[in-house]
């Protein structure tokens, strides 16, 4: 069964596989914390200009400065989740 997408209007997406939906709440949850801690820090300017930046090198078909970009920003992301989920009570 191919994976099949929701139209624009928010209908239900299907995905065949359990792994599939795993990861996808898994990132759902981590992008959630992520984007409140974010907030709350006053510092959406920043993960903004980080996507800016990725985006750029994409669009200038740069490979490595994305990969380098693309890690360096999962890196701080990992980490900030990971203090993040160590203080919650």
């Amino acid at each position: 069964m191919p994976i099949t997408r929701g139209r624009a209007n928010g209908a239900a997406r299907r995905y065949p596989h359990e792994s599939v939906r795993s990861i996808r709440s898994e990132l759902t949850f981590c992008l959630t914390l992520i984007t409140a801690d974010e907030r709350r820090m006053g510092r959406t300017d920043r993960l903004i200009n980080e996507h800016r930046a990725i985006r750029d090198a994409i669009v200038t078909r740069d490979s490595a400065l994305a990969g380098r970009l693309v890690g360096e920003h999962l890196d701080f992301h990992e980490a900030e989740t990971r203090r993040s989920l160590a203080n919650r009570p």
